[in-house]
Order: C-alpha cells, then structure tokens, then sequence
C-alpha cells in the first residue's frame, strides 16, 4: 500500500461501498443484512456470501451488512 500521501484519518463516520454487478446472477439479501445468496435464471442458488467482516487498521472490528 502506498502511504506516501498525506491522507487523513477518518474516525466514527460510515463507509458505503457500491457495486454493480453484470451477469446472469441476482442476488437475494439476508433481512438482517449479513449475508446474500446469489441465483441463476433457473433459480438455482449459485454463491453464498456469509460473515462479512470489516476491520480498522488497527484490527478493530467494524459494523458491516449487505444491502440491495
């Protein structure tokens, strides 16, 4: 990781991270936002994301959860 910028820390704010997916796969969110099963057009259940964790960098773990 390059650390040769001058960054700033940023502390107790929220991060949101937006993805777009493409493909043949949708996907169906857990309703408590921890986890989220991916599906085919025949509605075969294909990936299962579970457990997301997320981490400062000092190791501390952070709220986290899947929305859609």
């Amino acid at each position: 990781m390059d650390r040769t910028r001058d960054t700033v820390p940023v502390r107790d704010s929220e991060l949101q991270l937006d993805l777009i997916l493409t493909g043949s796969l949708w996907p169906r969110f857990a309703e408590d936002g921890q986890a989220v099963e991916f599906y085919n057009t025949g509605n075969f259940h294909v990936i299962h994301y579970v457990h997301l964790q997320v981490r400062d960098d000092s190791g501390r773990e952070l709220p986290a959860n899947f929305e859609g």
